[in-house]
């Protein structure tokens, strides 16, 4: 398949660091509302499923869950994102990378 180099970049122009372009917050009044209704969350210590309300907590994240390649790329390079489920050590570690992996586990 040939591809007009010229007319895919005039149509969609590239984007030279994606991972900073400005993020937005797209969930609404009514996402708000399903954050008060009941959920079924697996609770991998105790091995079984519950119930219980998100209530607008972030995301926990466990040791050696992968963070893909765009994450770690905003960690080391905007010094303005600072999610809550990443600890400061682990984001000083990743601006400490000479070069960014393709997925990297999470260390508290």
């Amino acid at each position: 398949m040939h591809v007009d180099t010229a007319r895919r970049n005039a149509v969609a122009p590239p984007v030279v660091k994606p991972w900073l372009e400005k993020t937005h917050n797209s969930l609404g009044p009514a996402w708000w509302l399903l954050e008060l209704f009941p959920k079924i969350h697996y609770n991998s210590q105790k091995k079984h499923k519950e119930i219980h309300l998100n209530q607008f907590r972030s995301r926990k994240l466990l040791d050696g869950e992968l963070l893909h390649e765009s994450t770690l790329r905003c960690l080391k390079e905007d010094n303005d994102y600072k999610p809550a489920a990443i600890s400061d050590a682990f984001r000083n570690y990743v601006r400490s990378l000479p070069a960014i992996p393709p997925t990297l586990p999470y260390v508290k």
